[in-house]
């Protein structure tokens, strides 16, 4: 039996390589759960990857479910994942079964049967669902339950991995938006292997075979996930080179240059910047072959935004508005770069469009407490800031934007409690130790003050507030 041939990537089995092959009918079964997973979600499944629990039914909560022995459960969710299994093995062994399984599924048919998952430690588990993923502290993407990194732009999440220190926060003047010439994208056509801006020690590399561009494209997969970007873009630039340039390579490729970026911000500017343009590039090029994908263009919305390109970022993200105009995520990115344009009337606008769609979204509530701080609406930023971190309290930047909301009041004693909050979720932050610091001058406790002031300085020595207080103390 000859396998499913699918357009992409993403919904072929690790068994097919999509060519001509022999495979047996169970890759047709991991085809088919990939399918039924694009078409619930209205998201491409992730490449040669199992959906992990719960993360179906987040993208979706409208999916039924059921509960078991006291457990809730989807049981569409159950057979997709069986499907989308790894081992051949370990999937539905037949269509009838997999047909069985899904006629068990609908309502008022047959009391719910659990789908038994191999992934799951013990061969007797029950799936628990978990209605909200992780939401990405940099971009506001949700996350499938469980995640240790952020899918859209690789940042450690909050739980399960150690969270990245948030930039000082500056005033952000009113300016025009910055016009820059667009960056224009090389020619669609197969590419030699050149050198990249990606400088990183040598590594022992595992050369795929010969001429196989789907072994090189999921060689780079793998380095990918393990972070290892040079290797990454080297084994996506073979696969290119290989074949004609596809949508998922030159995505994946877009996301290695990016993370790295990413991962050089602060220490390197030539090389955080050449990285950010080359996965602009990429994305670009991405969108020209597929102009409906989604994640390419909120990729190349966040390039823009990081490289200070606010106008062409916020192109972008309407874009992507037009074709997911119910994802949150996109209203918060579109906030967050008003924001930067110095546009708080329309950042606030989108925010609260945001919320329209999800109330409890963590990220949009604390940029809106923010905003309203900063647009001396004390009393509107203490209301959100708390419901804030009543959604999310694992969030660091709810506490701290509390904290200063409090401080505003001169309510110094509130305002310590959320920034002692702040500073035990996130101790590397330098610009909590300063708001306590002065929290702890207005009460005349100069003593904590001056200890705050002190390792405020040793987070970061150009800390303004820091200085000034050491000055006054």
């Amino acid at each position: 039996h000859l396998g499913s041939i699918t357009d992409r990537g993403q919904r072929r089995s690790a068994q097919n390589p999509g060519k001509l092959v022999q495979t047996d009918a169970r890759s047709d079964i991991y085809s088919l759960g990939a399918t039924m997973y694009h078409l619930l979600t209205n998201y491409e499944p992730d490449p040669i990857q199992t959906p992990a629990t719960g993360s179906i039914l987040a993208k979706n909560p409208r999916l039924r479910t059921v509960r078991v022995n006291n457990t809730v459960v989807c049981p569409i969710e159950q057979v997709i994942i069986k499907a989308m299994q790894q081992s051949p093995a370990q999937r539905f062994q037949s269509a009838e079964a997999m047909r069985t399984a899904l006629q068990h599924c609908l309502p008022n048919y047959a009391p719910p049967t659990t789908v038994q998952i191999p992934a799951v430690s013990s061969s007797n588990a029950t799936i628990l669902v978990q209605s909200n993923g992780l939401i990405c502290p940099k971009c506001g993407f949700q996350n499938r339950p469980g995640a240790k990194f952020c899918k859209c732009d690789g940042q450690p999440l909050l739980q399960g991995a150690t969270a990245v220190p948030p930039q000082p926060r500056v005033p952000v003047p009113a300016r025009q938006p910055i016009q820059s010439r667009p960056i224009q994208a090389r020619p669609l056509q197969p590419r030699p292997v050149v050198s990249q801006p990606i400088r990183a020690r040598p590594v022992a590399v595992s050369a795929p075979p010969a001429g196989d561009p789907v072994a090189a494209y999921r060689l780079g997969l793998q380095y990918l996930n393990s972070k290892n970007y040079a290797e990454s873009v080297n084994q996506f630039k073979l696969a290119l080179a290989r074949n004609k340039p596809s949508y998922d390579v030159l995505y994946n490729l877009g996301r290695a240059y990016r993370q790295y970026g990413q991962a050089s911000r602060g220490k390197d500017t030539k090389l955080f910047t050449d990285n950010m343009r080359l996965a602009a590039e990429q994305f670009e090029e991405a969108i020209r072959l597929k102009s409906n994908a989604l994640d390419a263009l909120f990729q190349l919305g966040m390039c823009y935004r990081d490289m200070d390109l606010y106008s062409q970022s916020m192109a972008t993200f309407k874009k992507a508005q037009q074709l997911a105009p119910g994802d949150p995520a996109i209203y918060y990115q579109l906030g967050m770069v008003a924001v930067e344009q110095g546009s708080r009337r329309e950042a606030e606008k989108y925010f609260l469009d945001g919320l329209k769609i999800t109330p409890d979204h963590a990220l949009i509530l604390t940029s809106l407490g923010h905003l309203y701080v900063e647009l001396d609406q004390t009393r509107s930023a203490i209301d959100i800031l708390l419901q804030a971190t009543q959604r999310e309290p694992n969030l660091p930047d709810g506490w701290y934007e509390l904290g200063r909301a409090y401080m505003k009041t001169r309510d110094w004693k509130s305002a310590l409690k959320a920034l002692e909050k702040a500073r035990q979720l996130n101790p590397d932050a330098s610009s909590t130790y300063s708001a306590m610091a002065t929290c702890y001058q207005k009460i005349n406790k100069r003593n904590e003050a001056k200890q705050k002031t002190k390792e405020a300085l040793l987070l970061d020595p150009n800390n303004s507030e820091a200085i000034r207080l050491q000055r006054q103390l």
